[in-house]
């Protein structure tokens, strides 16, 4: 299960760890990511035994770090099962499945979803109406979000429960949207997955005893609170694409609101504050040199692209401010925009840089 997200490093992963393990010879420790994403190498580092400190501005993300990183038990929903009269099914034996099994079976409602992001919800005030859903998955979003939110804000469900059951809807939400690669704009002819009903599943989660910490900050600035740490590994954003842009639907899920929205695509409001340096050309290396002037550890990796908006060499340059960096480049195949002026193909590639701090 993986969320369709831009520098996700599903398909790098094996590369990523192996390298990491392979030249820091470490197996255990405290392992830093501090631009997490959809958390898929903070997760692998929990499997593989380190302590593990995830951060991402992103709400979205915040939440997929608090139920894969902080959840470390079967969720047993005490309160909730206490308070709501959730049917037992014998196909169901965790809790867990239980209350998803309930949220899939909500009646439809028509609310800020269906009203905002379906065709037939937001032709009532739009001339060209919304389809980043069917107007049945848009009722269920409403049914289910509202029924989560109303859960959280009556103290039924905890805060890492909350982020548990919205990871399991950001999740299956991505599996219907009418999108080709993010909520940056919708497709104009239904995508063949967009029209399957959405079903919420569990959220893939792996329990450990080791030490976990999660943010929801600014990386330049957290770093210079972190304590030392034996890795610290940096994917930060390469392009123009703001990310609170291209997944606000995520972000609106995550957050539990009702914003205003903006434009034909229906975006939320951002404000300056969340606008990131390293999505400029002229910001984004000072911004870097900033982050890893800051860090403090034994081993620094860093993830980026021949896409991005630092060229190799001041990646380089900066990296030499540590130690000796050393590269890996790996052929990919471009991530495909919603914008037809942007090239598609297999014409870059993806760097792994690595320095041992000294």
């Amino acid at each position: 299960m993986a969320v369709r997200f831009i520098g996700n490093k599903q398909k790098l992963l094996s590369l990523i760890t192996n390298k990491i393990i392979e030249k820091t010879g470490l197996h255990t420790g405290t392992f830093v990511d501090l631009f997490t994403g959809t958390t898929s190498v903070a997760m692998a580092f929990k499997k593989l035994g380190f302590n593990v400190i995830s951060n991402d501005k992103l709400e979205s993300s915040f939440n997929f770090s608090k139920a894969g990183l902080l959840i470390n038990k079967e969720p047993q929903f005490h309160k909730l099962l206490n308070e709501v009269e959730i049917p037992f099914n014998s196909l169901f034996e965790q809790p867990y499945d239980l209350v998803l099994d309930y949220l899939n079976s909500l009646p439809e409602k028509q609310e800020f979803f269906y009203k905002e992001y379906s065709p037939q919800g937001s032709a009532e005030h739009l001339e060209e109406p919304r389809k980043y859903f069917t107007d049945y998955n848009a009722k269920k979003i409403d049914a289910i979000r509202t029924e989560i939110n109303y859960w959280f804000e009556n103290a039924f469900i905890n805060d890492n429960e909350r982020a548990l059951l919205l990871s399991s809807l950001m999740f299956a939400v991505n599996k219907v949207a009418n999108i080709s690669g993010t909520y940056g704009a919708y497709l104009k002819n239904w995508y063949p997955r967009a029209l399957d009903p959405l079903k919420l599943c569990r959220y893939p989660l792996f329990y450990s005893n080791k030490r976990y910490e999660v943010y929801n900050e600014d990386a330049n600035n957290l770093v210079k609170k972190l304590a030392h740490s034996e890795i610290v590994y940096i994917d930060p954003p390469y392009t123009k694409r703001q990310y609170n842009a291209y997944y606000h639907i995520l972000e609106t899920l995550a957050y539990g609101d009702n914003p205003e929205l903006l434009g034909k695509t229906g975006q939320r409001a951002r404000e300056a504050e969340e606008v990131s340096a390293y999505c400029y050309k002229k910001k984004a290396p000072d911004a870097l040199l900033d982050l890893i002037t800051n860090i403090k550890a034994d081993h620094v990796f860093l993830s980026y692209s021949t896409d991005g908006h630092i060229s190799h060499q001041q990646i380089m340059d900066i990296l030499s401010t540590r130690g000796t960096p050393e590269y890996w480049a790996v052929d990919f195949k471009r991530f495909k925009s919603n914008n037809p002026k942007e090239k598609n193909g297999s014409d870059l590639k993806e760097l792994l840089y690595y320095v041992k701090v000294i």
